[in-house]
């Protein structure tokens, strides 16, 4: 027995049973979707069309009005100019292949974009865009996962470096694990820039990943990584900043990629009331989630 829940905007699929039932009516959703999505997108450009229609003949009679009046004048007239954007808000439990192949197909997934989705393990997780670029769509986790707090490094130093640091193996084999395998096969492998505590930058590649201080605080707020990223768009509302300790709890400190400048010993997290902190790497923090699918 199979479960799917599926939200688009005012529109919600709830269906259970057989894997064969359950398919098939995934598939009907998303045609009906498609279908109500090239309706509007027909519906907004002949709006569109109307209106540079009408704004093109009144930009054409104010001109010839104005040089009837003053022949010695000229006046330049703006051409009309009006877009529509059709943007598709995914805020669902879906099937990751059929996402990973919209956004491949082109579709816009926004800054601010959410999609539900469930750990083997049982744990609900909600993911939000937190940056949409030419190659790839990231996704982060709104709250921790896992539900648990690991170390930074074990050793409690980051000599380590993040590539074999107990939290990225935290997250890459043991979260990992729990990802449902269309997820897993969705994701796109990334490379990632790291500073060490003396200012070293090195690069790794990672399937998931933690945030880096530097891409979610401006530079006069975190401890490590100044110049390496730019803080992103989405974290600089503070409250963005916040995670819970899982979904539906109350917010916790969790750990970025980020170790603090001119310590060894200590790594950057994101505090419980989402301002920058450093702490010990022996310490124990919750983990998020990061991770990017590619567009084409």
């Amino acid at each position: 027995m199979e479960e799917l829940r599926i939200k688009a905007g005012s529109l919600e699929l709830s269906v259970s049973g057989e894997s064969g039932t359950v398919m098939e009516a995934s598939r009907d959703f998303y045609n009906h979707l498609a279908a109500r999505d090239q309706r509007e997108t027909e519906a907004k450009m002949a709006l569109v069309e109307g209106m540079r229609a009408k704004m093109a003949w009144y930009a054409k009679e104010h001109d010839e009005k104005h040089q009837s009046a003053s022949a010695e004048k000229k006046r330049e007239v703006a051409p009309a100019s009006c877009n529509a954007t059709l943007r598709m808000v995914q805020e669902s439990v879906m099937p990751w292949e059929t996402l990973s192949n919209r956004i491949m197909a082109g579709v816009n997934l926004a800054v601010g974009d959410k999609v539900d989705f469930r750990l083997k393990t049982g744990e609900d997780v909600t993911v939000v865009v937190t940056q949409s670029t030419d190659e790839y769509v990231r996704f982060e986790s709104v709250d921790c996962v896992g539900g648990k707090e690991v170390p930074w490094s074990d050793a409690g130093n980051t000599k380590c470096g993040i590539a074999a640091s107990d939290v990225m193996k935290y997250l890459n084999e043991e979260i990992w694990s729990q990802l449902p395998e269309d997820l897993q096969a969705a994701i796109t492998p990334v490379k990632r820039k790291h500073k060490d505590h003396e200012g070293n930058v090195q690069e790794y590649e990672f399937k998931l990943f933690l945030p880096a201080a530097s891409e979610v605080f401006d530079e006069d707020e975190c401890y490590g990584d100044q110049g390496l990223y730019e803080q992103l768009d989405y974290y600089k509302d503070r409250r963005h900043r916040m995670k819970g300790e899982a979904k539906g709890e109350d917010t916790e400190t969790y750990w970025l990629a980020s170790v603090r400048s001119g310590y060894s010993t200590s790594a950057c997290y994101v505090a419980n009331g989402g301002h920058a902190g450093h702490c010990s790497a022996s310490n124990a923090s919750r983990v998020p989630l990061c991770f990017c699918i590619k567009k084409s």
